[in-house]
């Protein structure tokens, strides 16, 4: 019998991506996003693949999204959040209200979906919770502060999560990906920018600009890739899903 996945945070980049990966892989997928207008017409291509509406920050939407997953599919076995995104600006630029709306959907949204769906994957001491951080827990950038702090929080939120539910049966990764070439920057939002910030603004334009990270370099479109498949170009090979 085939695996369901809900998928948060799919109109784009890593999450769309991996729609596309999972059903691949024959899994049965929820792909929730906020707008359900965005999300990619190929979605509609895939074998059992369902779109749905989610706002992670709103838990009766959670809680509506996940009750869609049960009448379609049955039973849960994973729940991958990716829904978030970036703020770009220096600190003396951003607003406590910018920070507070940032912090609201990169980690008030983690600890959302997790408390929404931990009672019933506890309840059978079974199921699998994946949370797409970012590398910049572990490394900040200038005009990328306040992002890189929300994702230190997720970070720390998910560690403690994983030590909490262990005995419980339930499996927790943390995945903290470096730099992909999707719409991230398409999405971002920005303080309004100061003059004295320019040449901090250019410095940075020209590293994210020319910078793989190691990662994959051109585009994060998806692509055939078999579960076995090693391939650089693909990021979800190596990520625990059973």
């Amino acid at each position: 019998m085939s695996k369901t996945i809900l998928i948060a945070g799919t109109s784009s980049g890593l999450g769309e991506a991996a729609v596309f990966e999972y059903a691949q892989r024959g899994w049965n997928v929820v792909a929730a996003m906020r707008n359900v207008a965005a999300a990619n017409p190929k979605f509609a291509e895939l074998k059992n693949t369902v779109v749905t509406s989610i706002d992670v920050t709103d838990r009766p939407s959670i809680d509506a999204a996940l009750a869609f997953a049960g009448e379609k599919f049955g039973q849960l076995d994973a729940l991958l959040n990716v829904a978030g995104y970036g703020q770009v600006g220096a600190i003396e630029e951003v607003t406590p209200a910018q920070l507070r709306a940032e912090y609201e959907t990169n980690v008030v949204g983690v600890l959302n979906v997790v408390q929404a769906v931990l009672p019933q994957f506890r309840a059978r001491r079974g199921g699998h919770i994946l949370v797409v951080g970012s590398m910049s827990a572990h490394l900040s950038f200038p005009t990328m502060t306040v992002y890189a702090s929300s994702k230190a929080a997720v970070r720390s939120l998910v560690e403690g999560l994983q030590m909490e539910c262990e005995p419980l049966g339930v499996k927790i990764t943390l995945v903290e990906p470096a730099g992909y070439m999707t719409k991230f920057f398409d999405n971002v939002k920005n303080a309004t920018r100061m003059d004295a910030y320019d040449d901090t603004y250019a410095r940075m334009q020209t590293i994210f600009d020319t910078a793989h990270f190691g990662n994959v370099p051109k585009s994060m479109a998806p692509s055939p890739i078999s579960p076995e498949s090693t391939s650089r170009h693909s990021i979800w090979p190596s990520i625990p899903t059973g």
